[in-house]
């Protein structure tokens, strides 16, 4: 194994641990694919028009920042050994 290869392992490890804290500090969504259409406003609500800016918000973006940089590590991982 070359020294990047081990590096990219070790970014990989500590990306997974991240990513896997970051899902089980959001909150369940009990709503699902059911409540589609029911009750929805065509403008939003304050809650969904400020949602970047609350902890929910945040993480959901670290979650979705981690999913990608998970992929495109295991892809480097995957061309260079």
């Amino acid at each position: 194994m070359s020294g990047l290869t081990i590096f990219l392992g070790i970014v990989l490890l500590i990306d997974c641990v991240f990513m896997v804290a970051v899902i089980l500090l959001q909150k369940k969504r009990e709503s699902g694919l059911g409540s589609v259409g029911v009750g929805s406003t065509q403008g939003g609500t304050f809650w969904e028009k400020n949602k970047g800016r609350s902890m929910e918000g945040k993480l959901e973006l670290y979650t979705k920042i981690s999913g990608v940089v998970f992929f495109v590590v295991a892809a480097l991982i995957g061309f260079v050994s």
